[in-house]
């Protein structure tokens, strides 16, 4: 009893510390202000660049860990228009939202914030972009790189980039809008500023495609990876066996272990093998619930509905069709499930059994307008 007191004090005292050393802010960066999230602590700062999202939340409780093991200070931050930043309210040109505003407004916000010197990358996903030529732009300031499944733009060849459609404004938030229109010169910008040749980077690429590629796309995407880590020296490709796209999630230990690698060698002497220490600290701690977090996803409905995507975009149809009425079976009690399987059944034509799967879909979730719009038409049809 005494030890199960002694361990709850330790969580709340743990707790407490960090949340006094969490700085929650908005930097204003020319009359429109980003959202920065800050956990305070010593020596270089690790700046994180999240994916898609474009927040600095989807790290999937990794930060405090990174925090604990390196005792570095942890930057996060939303990228303008996104979660609690702003869009600059005196612009409307799109050419002006591009990747090049957003790193002098990263510039501006963290000179104001005081983080002037040396810093540790990881960039995750589209992310990569940021972290890539932020790095580029300040080479003796950047000491290290981990990159997560990151778009390159070796993988961006302008065959692929033709492919692509033109967003619809008026369909889209605007910063969403902003991001897709600025997309190809995104990649234009980064062919011609590279990440210098002296800067460690560890790349690490999923074992398992995104949910949108085809097999000629993740073979292109994996080759991508394969060229840009054996460009130089410096930097060190790896492969995420069985990981999906959000490696800091499906292989939290890898994760760890890498950015406590780059980090470590800012450091020398007794930090540095103070910092390793406590890496392998974290790793033991972590191993075992890695695994049961792994082995729960295995089995979810998340992962079913993720390899159908993938079987149907290698148009293998019937196995498509037989993993969502897998996913139907195991997981009855989720409207998702049958939302899905009512999609694809749609596609090839078997509207009958898309209807019960519609039905029963709003019969969870009763207030899904979208999914009743969608019964109401077909019924009409």
């Amino acid at each position: 009893m005494k030890h199960y007191f002694l361990v709850l004090i330790l969580f709340f005292s743990t707790a407490f510390i960090l949340q006094s050393q969490t700085l929650d802010t908005l930097v204003d960066v020319g009359g429109y202000k980003l959202h920065f999230n800050i956990i305070k602590g010593k020596g270089t700062p690790i700046l994180f660049e999240s994916g898609s999202s474009f927040r600095g939340i989807p790290w999937n409780g990794t930060l405090a860990m990174i925090h604990k093991i390196t005792g570095a200070t942890i930057i996060t931050y939303d990228r303008s228009g996104f979660g609690k930043s702003e869009l600059n309210p005196n612009e409307t040109d799109p050419a002006k939202f591009g990747i090049n505003n957003n790193i002098k407004e990263l510039e501006t916000a963290l000179t104001k914030l005081g983080y002037v010197d040396d810093f540790v990358l990881v960039g995750h996903s589209i992310g990569t972009f940021y972290s890539s030529l932020f790095a580029a732009r300040h080479p003796e300031k950047t000491k290290g790189m981990v990159l997560l499944n990151g778009h390159l733009p070796g993988y961006w060849t302008t065959a692929r980039l033709s492919k692509m459609t033109l967003p619809n404004k008026d369909k889209l938030a605007l910063h969403k809008y902003y991001v897709q229109v600025n997309f190809a010169n995104t990649i234009e910008t980064l062919r011609k500023e590279e990440i210098s040749a002296a800067t460690p980077v560890i790349d690490i690429v999923a074992g398992l495609p995104i949910f949108f590629m085809s097999n000629q796309d993740f073979i292109d995407w994996k080759n991508a990876h394969k060229s840009f880590a054996d460009e130089h020296p410096n930097r060190h490709g790896i492969v995420a066996e069985g990981s999906g796209h959000y490696i800091f999630k499906y292989n939290e230990l890898l994760f760890l272990n890498t950015v406590t690698k780059i980090y470590a060698e800012t450091l020398t002497g007794e930090e540095k093998t103070a910092v390793l220490s406590r890496g392998i600290d974290m790793s033991m701690e972590r191993a075992n619930y890695a695994k049961n977090e792994q082995m729960e996803y295995l089995k979810s409905e998340s992962n079913l509905n993720q390899f159908a995507s993938r079987l149907l975009k290698n148009e293998e149809f019937v196995k498509t069709l037989e993993v969502l009425k897998l996913n139907v079976m195991l997981f009855p009690d989720s409207w998702k499930t049958y939302n899905n399987y009512a999609k694809i059944l749609l596609k090839y034509e078997r509207k009958k059994e898309a209807i019960e799967m519609y039905k029963k879909s709003i019969k969870l979730n009763p207030e899904n307008e979208q999914t009743k719009k969608i019964l109401e038409k077909l019924k009409l049809e």
